[in-house]
């Protein structure tokens, strides 16, 4: 990522594609998150990022302090909104206010061979902090709703889990 300076208050930033950071999120190892701006960049503003799932993205959570705006770049991803559903394709738009139950299932026609996208902006910013503190604990197997839980409590209140 760059930044560029258009005059002395204002900075923009472009990304180019193959240029973000990455991590893996949950549920590891079947999606990866790649940071396109983050609190850092739109100064706690929002979240962009685009993430890839070869299987179901996260079970049933909350975010209490983020609403939520999907956009389906390339698939075929069913929501469970508030006990609602919807079945989205690709260029489909789904928002989801904080403090309302979601999970997403991927309907990967693909045989997982290729990952279905899905671009995600969080307002306001700051779930990388959560997706970066519990990423680590997929590589060394300690993966649990537990230790999930603990880490949401800690970071922003982001529930995991039944709900």
């Amino acid at each position: 990522m760059s930044w560029g300076q258009l005059n002395n208050e204002s900075r923009w930033l472009a990304v180019q594609p193959n240029s973000s950071d990455f991590v893996h999120t949950l549920p590891f190892p079947n999606s990866v998150c790649k940071y396109k701006f983050g609190s850092r960049e739109t100064g706690g503003l929002y979240t962009l990022f685009e993430a890839e799932y070869l299987t179901d993205g996260p079970g049933r959570h909350i975010h209490t302090r983020e609403d939520e705006l999907f956009h389906i770049i390339d698939g075929k991803v069913q929501f469970f909104v508030d006990g609602k559903q919807f079945c989205g394709s690709t260029g489909d738009y789904v928002f989801v206010p904080r403090n309302t139950p979601q999970t997403i299932r991927v309907h990967n026609i693909n045989k997982l061979k290729r990952p279905v996208r899905i671009q995600i902006l969080l307002a306001p910013a700051g779930l990388e902090g959560f997706l970066d503190e519990i990423a680590p604990l997929y590589f060394t197997g300690q993966h649990n709703i537990t230790l999930q839980d603990g880490f949401a409590k800690k970071i922003r209140n982001h529930q995991f889990g039944t709900c």
